[in-house]
């Protein structure tokens, strides 16, 4: 695809609890990107747990650099990688054309099986079974990697009372686009890279369980179930917190062995 005219500024912006791994994956793939309207970084230090949850260090943050923030907002993880500017450009065409859509790499479509062109930096090896060749519509997108407008941020923001924690706040974003503007969210087929390699896996803790359960109350009303890139559960209150407990009862089991 050929490269885009825009001239939106973007901001990339993380949230840390690790400098070494930022600096060796994530800033260290930043240095020569660049886009026409330029990239701003904002690198928010959560090392001495400044922070309660990922929602609240985004808002408190944006809401801080209101005034120097881009066009395009991308939050990212720590541990997140590229080779080149084709990600970005994708990213700024795509909500250039289309502005009213929230675009990741990552996501869960209805067909129930994660999508996802990512790949580990050190092995290059697929981190999900399943890849796409075009963009493609799913229910949410994983939190490492996704993108937006400013304006619909500032329709949306971030749920600090859902996502207390560090999980799903892009998913519980997805569903509340949806629910109070009718947005549509994507996960584009351009390679970047997450995590170094697979030796740390998808873990669904507690605090991730307790804020599923906190999502199936609150889209209760408006979905039957939530798809979320590694669990799908029903907003039905016995069947979610039968699953629930399930999910708990086999953790705490991990555990004990």
């Amino acid at each position: 695809m050929p490269m885009t005219n825009s001239n939106q500024t973007v901001s990339i912006i993380c949230v840390y609890n690790n400098r070494e791994q930022l600096d060796d994956m994530l800033a260290k793939s930043l240095i020569n990107i660049n886009i026409g309207g330029g990239v701003k970084k904002l690198f928010i230090d959560n090392i001495s747990n400044n922070y309660p949850s990922c929602a609240n260090a985004y808002n408190t943050e944006l809401r801080k650099h209101r005034n120097e923030l881009g066009e395009i907002l991308i939050f990212l993880h720590q541990d997140i990688a590229f080779d080149d500017n084709i990600w970005l450009e994708r990213i700024v065409r795509e909500l250039a054309d289309n502005p009213n859509q929230i675009l990741g790499f990552a996501g869960m479509p209805k067909a129930g099986r994660t999508i996802s062109n990512m790949r580990y930096l050190k092995t290059k090896q697929l981190i999900t079974r399943t890849q796409l060749k075009e963009k493609t519509e799913v229910e949410s997108l994983d939190e490492c990697c996704f993108a937006m407008t400013k304006k619909i941020y500032n329709k949306v923001r971030f749920d600090e009372e859902t996502c207390s924690h560090w999980h799903l706040y892009a998913v519980d974003f997805c569903y509340e686009a949806r629910r109070k503007i009718e947005l549509k969210s994507y996960v584009i087929p351009e390679l970047i890279y997450h995590k170094y390699d697979g030796t740390s896996g998808l873990s669904t803790d507690l605090h991730f369980l307790k804020t599923l359960w906190k999502m199936t109350k609150k889209y209760r009303k408006n979905y039957s179930f939530i798809f979320t890139p590694c669990y799908i559960i029903s907003t039905s209150p016995v069947k979610a917190l039968a699953k629930l407990t399930k999910s708990a009862i086999k953790n705490l089991t991990k555990q004990a062995n």
